[in-house]
C-alpha cells in the first residue's frame, strides 16, 4: 500500500504535551490524587502514537478527525487547570473519567480503522489459543470481512502490491472465516433466529467474495475442503449461498477447466444432500465441454446425477416461468434479456446433455426409470418442448394416464431427429400417432437399426397421407386415444400394425368406429382382457365394449369384475323395467359415475370394510349415483376430465345425500308406510333421472343433491299423525307421487321445484289434521276486536262449497285442502266482495308468507273478475315489491286461472301496454310496469308507434305487502331517455340559452316562459350549474341498489348530440290512488298505521283482519329465539368484525347462518358494512369455513339463482334487505336448531324488521337470530303518507297527453317540446303549479 503525506502534527503535537504532562514528576502527586487509576490512563497515552501512524495508512490525518482533536485538547486544558488547583470539587474524578472512557472510545475505533487484514489473522491467531475468545474472533472475523477486503489487506511502504503475500494473507483469513463463521450466532442474541442468521452469512459471504476471481477460486478450495472433512450447519449455509452467488457464476463459467475437476473430487466424496443440492447448481455454470465431461463421468452414479438433474430442471423452471409471467413485460430490458439469456443457457445444456444421453441406451432407460419422477416431469416435459417444438408440445401429458417418462423410449427419442417425417396437414394427431405407437412392452427388448426403424416410420406417414384431412381428425383423435388407453400393451410392430390397419380402413370407409376396432384387435391378441377393461375403465371408454361384443350378460359381467360398485347397482336393478340396459344406459357417460365410484371400491370407507356397509344399502347409493350422473350431454366427458376434483366433490356430497335418505328410513322403523315411502322414493328418484331426460352433466350436478334431500325433508312423525288420522295410507303416498314424481316435459328445474313442495305440503296436511276450527276461531278472536269472526262464521260454508265445486282448479295448484286461517281469509275476502255496503271501502289483511298469502290474492283477483266479466280491462292489478315474486306468484297460479278462462299475464320490461288492455289480470312490481310505459312512450314521441294505457279508474288494486309498497314509494325514480337532436353548429359550447334554443322552438320556449312566470329561464340555470359541476355518477339507495344519475345535461348533449329528459313522470302514490278499490296484504302491518295511508286512497274507510298462523302465533314467539344481542361497539369496525366472526363460530357447524348487513356508503366511505363483512367471510373461507359456500345476495336474480342453497348447512350468506320480502327459505327438517340469523343493523323502519325476522322460524320451524349492531334500535315513526299535489297534478297531466296525442306529419318537433314541457312542469314550485290549467296548455300546444 502506497505511503501518503498527510496531516497529523497537531494531534502529535496534543499528545506530546499530555506524555509531558504525566511523564513530569512534579505533577505526579497532584495526578494521583484527582485520577484514581492513574497507570491505566498513562498507557492509553502512551499508545496513541502508534494508533496515529496507523491510522495514516489510509491516507487520511488524524487532524481530520476535528473532535478527536477537541477532546484531546479539553483533557488536557482539565489536567492542567487541576494540576494548579490545591482543592478538587466532587464531580472532577467524575468529569477526568468520561474524558478517558471518550479518548479509550476513540482508540479503538481508530486502531480498528487502521488495521490490515494480515494484522487482523495474527489477532485471530492469538485468540484461538489455548482457549478460544469466540466473541472476540467474530468480532475480528466481521471486522476484516466488512473493512478489510478487497483494499486493506497488508502494509507495506516498499512493497505495496505483492499479489502472492496479498492472496496469502486473503487465504489465511478465508481458512479462519470458513472454521469461525459459527461464532457469529454464538455471539449475537438476534441471531438465534434462523432466518436472521442465515441472512447475516449470506452478505458476510457476498461482502468476502468481492475480490479476484483467483481469490474465488481459493475461496473454494477452503470451503471444499472444510465440506468435505467437517461441514456442519453453517458450511452448509455459506455453500448454499455461494452456489446462488454472482460472481461464484462468473469464476465458475471463466475457469470451468479448474472446477469440474474439483466438482468430481467432491461429488465422490459427499454424502451431505444440501451440500450435493448446492453444488449440482453450480454444474449448470460451466462451459459446455466441462458439463459434458463432469456428466460422463458421474452419469453412472444414480444419486448424483439425479441430484444434478433435478436442480437443473428446477433453474430452469424458475427462469422459465419468471420470463413467461405477465408481470415481467413491467420489468426492465435488462431484467428480461439476462432471463432470456438465462433459458437460452439451460436449454443448450440440456441438449447437450439429451443428445449425450440418447447415444447411450442403457442410460436413457436409466434416466426413463430412475431419474425422472413426478416432482421433475413437468420441468422435463416443458424443457423438451422448449428444445424439440411442437414434436413434443403436441402430445399432451397432463393425465395419470402417461407421463414424460415415455418420451424416453428410445426409438421414439430417435424419431424426434427425422426431420423428412413431419410434413403432414395434421401435425398434431400424426405426433401423437407416432408418440402412442413407441409407448410399447417391448422398448427395452426391441433392436432394429435405425434405418429400419426410420423407414417403418416412413412407411406410416405414407399411409396417413393418404387420408390426412380435416374430416378424419375425430378419427385419429380416437385413435390416439386407445392406443394411449393400451400403453404398454403389446410390442411396437403389433401398435404400428394396428395403427396402419385403422388407417388403411379410413381409405375406404369414413364411418368405421374407430375405438371399437382398435379394442377388437387388442382383444383378439393375448390374454390381456382383465388389463384392458381396467383401462378402459381408467380412460372412460368403457362403453366401447358393448360396439364388439352382442352377449350383453358377458360385458356386464366384465363391469362387474372391474367394478364391485357397479355390481352392487346390477344386483339391486335386477328386475325390469329398471335392469341395467346395456344398449341405453352403457353411454360415454356412463364412464364418469363408472369412473368415480372405482375409487370409492378401493377406498376402505366406503367399500366392505366399512362396519356400516351393507350390499343393499350400497346397492341403491349407487344405483342413484349412477343414475344421475350417467348423462346424455355430448360434451360431459370433456367437462368432467376438465373439472373431476370438483365433480368428485359433488359426487362425495350426493353419495351423502343418498346415505341419508337410506338412514332417515332406517331410523324410522320398518312399518308398512316407512317400506312403501322408501321404496317410492328411490323409485322416483331413479325414474327422474334416467337417460329419458336431456341433461348435461352441469344440470345434473346444479339440482341433484337438492332435490334427493327434499325427498326427505320433512319429519316422519307427521306422516304417521296423518296416517292415524285418516286410518289409512292412501292420502300419503298420493301426495308423495303428486311431488315426488318426474312428469316427461318437467325440467330438472321444474322437478326441483315440485320436490321442495313435499315439507310444505306435509306439514299443511299434518296441521290440518291436527288443528281444528274452533283454534283457529280461538286465535282470530285473540288478535281481532272487530266483528270479523261472524263473518268468517258465516261464509265458510260457502268457501268450502267453493272449493269442492271447483276442486280440478285448485288440484291444478296442488291444492287438496285450505287450513282453517285460509278459509278465514278467503271468507272475509268473499264477504267484503260481495257486500254492497262495503264497496267504498278498502280491505287490508295481515298474513304471514307462507300462509296462504298468494292463494288469497289469487282468488281474490278470481273473484273480481268472475263478478265483473264485462267490465273493461285490466280489472285487476295485483302488484309486489320485487318482479321475481310477482313472476312465482303468476307462474304458481296461471294454471288455476286458465281453468275460470281469466286472462293473466306477469309484465317483464319486454311486454307491452298493449297486452295490458287485452288481460284481465297483471301481476307486476311497479318498477317494470312503470318501465313499459316510459318505453313505448318515448317511442311513440320518436317513432310514432302507438301507447295503449290502460284504464285503470274502474280496476281493483291488490298491493302484496302494501305497507312496504306505500312506504318504499319515494325509492321509485324518475328516469330520463335520450333524445336525438339537430344542431346548426355542432362544436357550441352550451353557455348560453340560444345555444339550447337552436334545436327547440323558440316560440313554444316564449310561450312557457310567459305562462310559467320564466320557466324556461329557471330551467336553463340550474342545467347550466350542473354543467359546471357534474354530480356523482352512482349512489346506493336504502334497498342497497346502484342508482346511476344523469349527470349534467349540457355535457351529454355536448359530447353525444343527445338531449336526455324525464318524458315520462310517474308518481306511485297518485298510481295507488286512481283504483276504485284496493284490497292489501302485509305480513308485518299493524292496524293502527293504516290511518297514515288513508289520504293515499282519498280518505277512504277501511276493513281490516289479523289472520293468525295455521299454527297458532304463540308457536311462532317459542319458536324464533334471540341468542345474542350486542348493541354497544360503537364505530370500532374491528370490534364489530371479530363479534361477527365469533358469532359464526358458534353457530356455523349446527345451522345455516343469513347475515344481513347495511349495503349504504356514506359520502365518506370508501366501503359499506356489507363490503366489509364479505372482506372477513371471505378471509374465514380459507379457515374455519373452507366447506363451506359463501352465497351474495344483493339482487332479485341473486335471490332466484340461491333460494335452494340459503337453508343448507354448508352455506353462510350474507345478504341486504332485499331477501327480508317474500324469499321463502327451505331449511331441512334435520337442522334441528333451523336458520340463524345476524342483524348487523337496524333498518329504518320496524316492519323491515319484522320482515327480516321473518326470515326464520317459518311453518312452525326453529330458528334463531342476533344482532349485532354498532346503532341503537331506533326505529323512524311511520309518518303519514298522503299525495303530493304537484306529483299528481305531473302524473295526470302526462296521462293525458300520452293518452289522446296522435303522432302527425304536420307537427314538427313535438317530442323535444314535451320532453322539455315535462322537465318545465317538474322545476315549477307547488304553488305556482296549482294555478294552471296543464291539460288545456296541453291540449293547445301538442293535441
Amino acid at each position: 500500500m502506497a505511503q501518503f503525506r498527510v496531516s497529523s502534527e497537531k494531534t502529535n503535537r496534543i499528545v506530546g504535551d499530555l506524555e509531558n504532562l504525566f511523564s513530569n514528576q512534579s505533577n505526579r502527586q497532584k495526578l494521583e490524587s484527582f485520577i484514581p487509576d492513574l497507570p491505566s490512563v498513562e498507557q492509553l497515552l502512551s499508545k496513541l502514537p502508534d494508533m496515529i501512524t496507523k491510522y495514516e495508512r489510509h491516507g487520511n490525518g488524524i487532524d481530520n478527525e476535528t473532535n478527536f482533536f477537541k477532546l484531546l485538547q479539553n483533557f488536557k486544558n482539565i489536567i492542567e487547570d487541576n494540576i494548579k488547583m490545591s482543592i478538587y470539587g466532587l464531580d472532577t474524578n467524575h468529569i477526568i473519567d468520561n474524558y478517558v472512557s471518550a479518548i479509550q472510545q476513540n482508540y479503538e475505533l481508530f486502531i480498528d480503522y487502521g488495521q490490515t487484514l494480515e494484522e487482523l489473522n495474527k489477532m485471530i491467531a492469538e485468540q484461538s489459543l489455548p482457549s478460544k475468545n469466540k466473541k472476540e474472533i467474530c468480532t475480528l472475523i466481521i471486522r476484516g470481512t466488512e473493512t478489510k477486503i478487497p483494499d486493506f489487506i497488508y502494509f507495506d511502504s516498499t512493497n505495496p502490491n505483492d499479489h502472492e503475500k496479498k492472496l496469502a494473507i486473503i487465504k489465511k483469513f478465508y481458512a479462519y472465516f470458513i472454521e469461525n463463521i459459527c461464532y457469529v450466532r454464538e455471539s449475537s442474541h438476534d441471531m438465534l433466529k434462523d432466518d436472521n442468521y442465515r441472512l447475516k452469512l449470506k452478505k458476510l459471504q457476498s461482502k468476502l467474495l468481492r475480490t479476484d476471481a483467483s481469490d474465488i477460486k481459493q475461496y473454494f478450495v477452503e470451503i471444499k475442503l472444510k465440506i468435505i472433512q467437517n461441514p456442519g450447519y453453517s458450511t452448509e449455509v455459506l455453500f448454499e449461498y455461494l452456489a446462488e452467488n454472482e460472481m461464484m457464476h462468473n469464476s465458475v463459467s471463466n475457469n470451468s477447466e479448474f472446477y469440474w475437476q474439483k466438482f468430481i473430487e467432491m461429488f465422490r466424496q459427499l454424502s451431505n444432500k444440501k451440500c450435493i443440492e448446492s453444488l449440482s447448481y453450480l454444474v449448470f455454470k460451466l462451459q459446455k465441454g466441462s458439463f459434458i465431461e463432469l456428466i460422463t463421468e458421474i452419469v453412472e452414479n444414480h444419486s448424483i446425477f439425479k441430484s444434478i438433474y433435478d436442480k437443473g430442471i428446477q433453474l430452469f423452471l424458475n427462469e422459465y416461468q419468471m420470463l413467461t409471467n405477465p408481470t415481467v413485460n413491467r420489468l426492465t430490458n435488462d431484467f428480461v434479456e439476462t432471463k432470456k439469456r438465462n433459458v437460452k443457457e439451460l436449454e443448450d445444456k440440456f441438449k447437450d446433455l439429451f443428445l449425450y444421453i440418447s447415444s447411450k441406451r442403457h442410460i436413457l432407460t436409466q434416466l426413463r426409470n430412475l431419474i425422472i419422477d413426478e416432482e421433475n416431469s413437468k420441468g422435463t416435459y416443458d424443457i423438451l418442448g422448449n428444445i424439440y417444438g411442437q414434436r413434443i408440445k403436441s402430445i399432451d401429458l397432463t393425465d395419470k394416464i402417461v407421463n414424460v417418462k415415455y418420451c424416453f423410449n428410445y426409438y421414439f427419442f430417435k424419431s424426434l431427429s427425422y426431420d423428412d417425417l413431419y410434413d403432414v396437414k395434421n401435425f398434431t394427431q400424426f405426433i401423437r400417432l407416432l408418440f402412442y405407437i413407441h409407448t410399447c412392452n417391448d422398448d427395452d427388448k426391441l433392436n432394429i437399426t435405425n434405418d429400419a426403424h426410420h423407414g417403418k416410420l416412413l412407411d406410416l406417414k405414407k399411409k396417413f397421407l393418404k387420408v390426412d384431412n380435416d374430416k378424419h381428425i375425430n378419427h385419429f383423435d380416437d385413435l390416439v386415444e386407445m392406443l394411449k388407453t393400451m400403453i404398454k400393451i403389446e410390442s411396437f410392430q403389433f401398435r404400428l400394425d394396428c395403427a396402419k390397419s385403422i388407417i388403411s380402413d379410413l381409405e375406404e370407409h369414413d364411418t368405421i368406429h374407430v375405438k371399437a376396432k382398435v379394442l377388437e384387435k387388442f382383444f383378439n391378441s393375448k390374454n390381456y382382457s382383465d388389463e384392458i377393461i381396467l383401462r378402459l375403465a381408467k380412460s372412460l371408454n368403457i362403453d366401447v365394449l358393448k360396439y364388439i361384443s352382442a352377449d350383453e350378460d358377458i360385458i356386464i359381467s366384465k363391469l362387474c369384475d372391474c367394478n364391485p360398485n357397479f355390481k352392487s347397482l346390477v344386483n339391486y336393478l335386477e328386475k325390469p323395467p329398471l335392469k341395467f340396459n346395456i344398449k341405453d344406459e352403457l353411454t360415454p357417460g356412463f364412464n364418469i359415475p363408472n369412473d368415480l365410484s372405482l375409487e370409492l371400491a378401493n377406498d376402505d370407507n366406503y367399500n366392505h370394510k366399512n362396519k356400516d356397509y351393507t350390499e343393499e344399502k350400497n346397492g341403491i347409493i349407487m344405483s342413484i349415483l349412477f343414475k344421475v350422473f350417467n348423462c346424455s350431454s355430448n360434451n360431459d366427458k370433456e367437462v368432467f376430465l376438465k373439472n373431476k376434483d370438483s365433480i368428485n366433490k359433488e359426487f362425495m356430497k350426493l353419495y351423502e345425500s343418498v346415505k341419508q335418505l337410506i338412514q332417515f328410513y332406517s331410523s324410522n322403523g320398518n312399518d308398512n308406510i316407512n317400506t312403501k315411502l322408501r321404496d317410492q322414493s328411490i323409485q322416483h328418484i331413479l325414474n327422474g333421472f334416467s337417460r329419458t331426460y336431456q341433461e348435461s352433466l352441469d344440470d345434473r350436478n346444479k339440482h341433484a343433491r337438492t332435490i334427493i334431500d327434499n325427498f326427505i325433508n320433512y319429519k316422519f312423525d307427521e306422516i304417521k299423525k296423518i296416517a292415524e288420522s285418516t286410518r289409512s295410507d292412501a292420502e300419503i303416498l298420493y301426495l308423495f307421487d303428486k311431488f315426488m314424481e318426474r312428469k316427461i316435459d318437467d325440467t330438472l328445474n321444474d322437478w326441483k321445484g315440485k320436490t321442495s313442495q313435499l315439507h310444505d305440503k306435509i306439514y299443511f296436511l299434518y296441521c290440518y289434521h291436527k288443528y281444528k276450527e274452533t283454534d283457529f276461531d280461538k286465535w282470530y278472536k285473540e288478535s281481532n276486536a272487530n266483528k270479523g269472526y261472524e263473518i268468517i262464521k258465516n261464509n265458510r260454508a260457502k268457501i268450502k262449497k267453493d272449493l269442492r265445486d271447483n276442486e280440478d282448479a285448485f288440484k291444478k295448484i296442488g291444492i287438496d285442502y285450505l287450513q282453517h286461517n285460509q278459509v278465514g281469509a278467503l271468507a272475509l275476502i268473499h264477504d267484503y266482495l260481495t257486500d254492497e255496503l262495503k264497496t267504498n271501502r278498502n280491505l287490508f289483511i295481515k298474513i304471514g308468507t307462507g300462509q296462504g298469502k298468494s292463494l288469497a290474492i289469487a282468488e281474490a283477483a278470481r273473484r273480481v273478475v268472475q263478478a265483473n266479466r264485462s267490465a273493461e280491462n285490466p280489472k285487476v292489478f295485483v302488484i309486489t315489491c320485487y318482479n321475481h315474486l310477482a313472476e312465482r306468484d303468476h307462474k304458481n297460479f296461471q294454471a288455476y286461472y286458465n281453468y275460470f278462462r281469466i286472462e293473466t299475464m306477469h309484465c317483464t320490461s319486454s311486454s307491452s301496454t298493449e297486452e295490458f288492455c287485452r288481460k284481465d289480470v297483471i301481476y307486476a312490481d311497479l318498477e317494470t310496469y312503470f318501465g313499459v310505459l316510459r318505453k313505448e312512450g318515448h317511442n311513440k314521441l320518436t317513432k310514432g308507434t302507438a301507447i295503449h294505457l290502460p284504464n285503470i279508474k274502474n280496476a281493483v288494486l291488490i298491493m302484496d305487502e302494501f305497507d312496504s309498497l306505500i312506504l318504499d314509494s319515494d325509492e321509485l325514480r324518475q328516469y330520463v331517455h335520450d333524445f336525438d337532436v339537430e344542431l346548426t353548429n355542432s362544436n357550441v359550447n352550451f353557455d348560453k340559452k340560444a345555444d339550447i334554443e337552436q334545436f327547440l322552438d323558440k316560440n313554444f320556449i316564449k310561450k312557457c316562459d310567459r305562462k310559467f312566470n320564466g320557466i324556461f329561464t329557471q330551467w336553463w340555470n340550474t342545467i347550466l350549474t350542473e354543467k359546471k359541476k357534474e354530480k356523482e355518477n352512482t349512489f346506493q339507495d336504502s334497498l342497497g341498489k346502484n342508482i346511476s344519475l344523469a349527470g349534467s345535461f349540457l355535457n351529454k348533449l355536448k359530447k353525444k348530440k343527445q338531449a336526455h329528459f324525464v318524458h315520462y313522470y310517474l308518481d306511485a302514490l297518485v298510481f295507488y290512488s286512481q283504483f276504485k278499490k284496493v284490497i292489501g296484504f302485509s305480513g308485518s302491518i299493524e292496524e293502527k298505521y293504516i290511518c297514515k295511508f288513508k289520504q293515499v286512497f282519498n280518505n277512504k274507510a277501511w276493513i281490516y283482519h289479523d289472520i293468525p298462523p295455521f299454527f297458532g302465533s304463540k308457536n311462532l314467539d317459542e319458536n324464533r329465539k334471540c341468542l345474542n344481542k350486542l348493541d354497544d361497539i360503537g364505530n370500532d369496525l374491528d370490534k364489530f368484525l371479530n363479534a361477527i366472526e365469533h358469532e359464526i363460530g358458534q353457530r356455523y357447524q349446527e345451522q345455516p347462518i343469513l347475515i344481513f348487513a347495511d349495503s349504504h356508503k356514506e359520502n365518506n366511505e370508501n366501503k359499506s358494512d356489507y363490503d366489509h363483512i364479505l372482506g372477513q367471510l371471505l378471509k374465514e373461507q380459507k379457515k374455519l369455513l373452507k366447506d363451506h359456500e359463501i352465497i351474495e345476495i344483493k339482487t332479485e336474480d341473486d335471490i332466484v339463482k340461491n333460494i335452494d342453497k340459503i337453508g343448507k348447512l354448508d352455506s353462510i350468506t350474507l345478504a341486504t334487505r332485499i331477501i327480508g320480502r317474500g324469499a321463502d327459505i327451505k331449511v331441512h327438517t334435520s337442522i334441528e336448531k333451523g336458520l340463524h340469523l345476524i342483524l348487523t343493523y337496524y333498518p329504518q323502519r320496524e316492519s323491515i324488521y319484522t320482515q327480516m325476522l321473518g326470515r326464520t322460524a317459518r311453518q312452525d320451524e326453529k330458528g334463531s337470530y342476533s344482532e349485532i349492531v354498532r346503532t341503537e334500535k331506533k326505529f323512524s315513526p311511520v309518518e303519514e303518507k298522503k299525495v303530493d299535489l304537484k306529483s299528481e297534478i305531473i302524473h295526470k297531466t302526462t296521462e293525458y297527453f300520452y293518452r289522446n296525442y296522435n303522432p302527425s306529419s304536420n307537427m314538427s318537433n313535438v317530442a323535444l317540446k314535451w320532453a322539455l314541457f315535462s322537465e318545465l312542469m317538474r322545476d315549477l314550485p307547488e304553488d305556482e303549479i296549482k294555478k294552471h290549467d296543464f291539460e288545456q296548455f296541453v291540449k293547445t300546444e301538442f293535441l
